[in-house]
C-alpha cells in the first residue's frame, strides 16, 4: 500500500486538475439535455487530444499505428451501432436533445486511466511501457474510444444539419 501512496503523492497537481474536469464533464452529460451541434464535439476532441499527446510524445510504432487503426475501426462500428440506439434527436437547425449517457465519462475516464497507468509504468518500469504488447493494447482500446466517440459525433452533427 505505501508504493500506491507514493505514486498519488507524487502525481503532479495538474493530473489531478485534469481528472476533475473529465469527471465534470462526464457528469453533464448523464443528465438529458438539449445543447448546440458543437458540444458534441467535445467528448471526441478531449479524448483525440488524450491519445494524440500520447502518440506524439514518441514516434509511434508500427504496431501502434496498425493497433490505433484497428481501433479507430471497430469503434467507429460501435459508435454507428450506439448511435442508432441513443434516442439524440433534432430540437432545431443546429440544436440536438441528447439523453443522459454514461458512455461520455467511461471514455474520457478510461483513456485517463490508461494514460495515468502509462506514466506511472514509465517511470517505475519502463520495459512495460515499451513493450509491443502494452503499447498495442493501450492503443487499440484508446483508438476504439475515440472512433465510436467521434462517429457518434459525426452522426449527431449530421441529425443537427441535415434536411428532415
Amino acid at each position: 500500500m505505501p508504493f500506491v501512496v507514493e505514486i498519488l503523492v507524487h502525481t503532479p497537481i495538474w493530473v489531478w486538475a485534469v481528472l476533475v474536469l473529465l469527471i465534470w464533464f462526464g457528469l453533464s452529460a448523464t443528465r438529458d439535455r438539449e445543447v448546440s451541434a458543437k458540444r458534441v464535439l467535445i467528448t471526441p476532441a478531449i479524448a483525440t487530444l488524450l491519445v494524440l499527446g500520447h502518440l506524439l510524445a514518441d514516434a509511434p510504432t508500427a504496431t501502434e499505428l496498425a493497433a490505433l487503426a484497428l481501433g479507430l475501426a471497430f469503434g467507429s462500428v460501435i459508435g454507428a451501432i450506439r448511435y442508432g440506439a441513443s434516442g439524440s434527436r433534432r430540437v432545431a437547425i443546429g440544436r440536438l436533445y441528447l439523453p443522459g449517457s454514461w458512455s461520455s465519462l467511461l471514455v474520457l475516464l478510461t483513456i485517463f486511466f490508461i494514460r495515468y497507468v502509462s506514466g506511472v509504468l514509465d517511470a517505475v518500469a519502463p520495459q512495460l511501457v515499451t513493450s509491443t504488447l502494452v503499447l498495442a493494447a493501450t492503443t487499440l482500446v484508446s483508438g476504439l474510444l475515440v472512433g465510436m466517440s467521434a462517429t457518434m459525433a459525426v452522426l449527431r452533427l449530421h441529425l443537427a444539419y441535415s434536411a428532415t
